[in-house]
């Protein structure tokens, strides 16, 4: 756990130093994005309860996954890192860069202060800390990566207004195509990023007339998965169960698979309550600009969707989808807030979300721990 600790220690003083000193900033992300890339990407295998099998993948003849084909993208990906080398050490570090470079590229392109949106990745989640996915979840993570990729150039594409200028025409269509292709290998890499696709229509297609109707969508969500007033499971068994066979890979036994219930039923729910109110925050100081920008607008859903699949945490994996966006949204929301305010929101923020991160890690070290173990941490350099 020491070598995360220091990890943690080196990207807080950062962010304060490039807060304080703009002009190092983007220096400064660079620099920390590649720190943590060799950290996640020189890892040994037994960091990540899946890292194992995926090697075990990587080194069968026939690519079976658990003894079973996988999604045929992320097979011919492993087959083409194969091609380039057979170390299980090498295929560790190419899909770490793969997945995290989405979140990299996230960060680069629409964060307004880069080392903030950095620290948030890394503590910040919510049933699991969201930088702690990418230890084991190496295929939904390379997922991700291209699922940023391809909304980012469909919401780029729709920005673009000027028609009349024949280079602004070839830009859209460039825009639209190449999303749309990242949208579809992202699904072929693994089939739950299909479950994105009805929210980011909605996103491209309405923009919201008024914030109310938000609050009202956010607190109701809440209450639903506060007093567990219906089960969504039964409804997304029956999704896997039917359309879960059309992926590369059979999805259809998804939903069987459970992650435990949520820690606590009723109002005080951990895993609920955090990303709520911060939702409720970001809603008061925003403007309805700022509201309906595509990256808000998923994170935002990302809260309702959170808060009405309380019943499995496996579906926390699915939301991660559109809660990733949050790490860009928060900071950005908040750049021409008082600072008196923004100051006060920080300082509970970070401090709820260090205990949740620490618990964490604590909870991972005890002899019965189950789920997503990455510690202790154990690089195969032997550092």
């Amino acid at each position: 756990m020491i070598a995360f600790v220091y990890l943690y220690i080196y990207l807080v003083v950062n962010t304060f130093v490039a807060s304080s000193v703009k002009l190092i900033q983007k220096r400064l992300f660079i620099i920390t994005s590649i720190i943590i890339l060799f950290f996640v990407g020189l890892r040994d295998v037994s960091v990540g309860t899946d890292t194992h099998t995926y090697v075990s993948f990587f080194k069968n003849s026939d690519f079976l996954y658990d003894g079973e084909k996988t999604d045929v993208a992320f097979e011919i990906l492993a087959r083409s890192i194969k091609f380039l080398s057979n170390s299980e050490y090498f295929f560790l570090f190419v899909t770490s860069l793969f997945g995290l470079f989405g979140i990299l590229f996230l960060i680069y392109k629409l964060s307004e202060n880069k080392m903030l949106s950095l620290l948030l990745y890394m503590i910040i989640g919510t049933s699991t800390i969201f930088f702690f996915y990418i230890f084991s979840m190496i295929r939904q993570s390379c997922a991700i990566t291209l699922f940023i990729f391809a909304v980012y150039l469909l919401f780029e594409y729709r920005g673009i207004r000027a028609y009349s200028i024949e280079s602004k025409k070839v830009a859209k269509k460039k825009y639209l195509y190449w999303g749309l292709f990242f949208y579809m290998v992202s699904i072929q890499i693994h089939g739950s990023c299909a479950f994105t696709i009805p929210f980011v229509i909605f996103a491209y297609m309405y923009d919201y007339k008024s914030k109310l109707s938000l609050y009202w969508f956010i607190i109701i969500s809440f209450i639903i998965g506060s007093f567990k007033i219906f089960s969504i499971s039964n409804f997304m068994n029956l999704i896997f169960f039917y359309f879960g066979g059309l992926a590369s890979r059979d999805y259809s036994s998804y939903g069987e698979i459970s992650f435990g219930e949520i820690e606590k039923v009723g109002i005080v729910n951990m895993y609920l309550i955090p990303f709520t109110l911060i939702s409720i925050f970001i809603l008061r100081c925003a403007t309805l600009k700022q509201i309906n920008i595509w990256y808000v607008k998923l994170f935002l859903m990302s809260v309702v969707l959170n808060n009405l699949f309380y019943d499995n945490l496996m579906w926390s994996r699915l939301v991660f989808y559109l809660s990733i966006f949050a790490i860009v949204a928060i900071p950005n929301i908040l750049k021409g807030v008082k600072k008196t305010v923004k100051l006060s929101f920080y300082i509970v923020f970070f401090t709820y979300f260090c205990y949740k991160t620490i618990s964490q890690f604590q909870a991972q070290m005890l002899p019965a721990a189950t789920g997503n173990i990455i510690v202790p941490y154990k690089s195969w350099l032997n550092l």
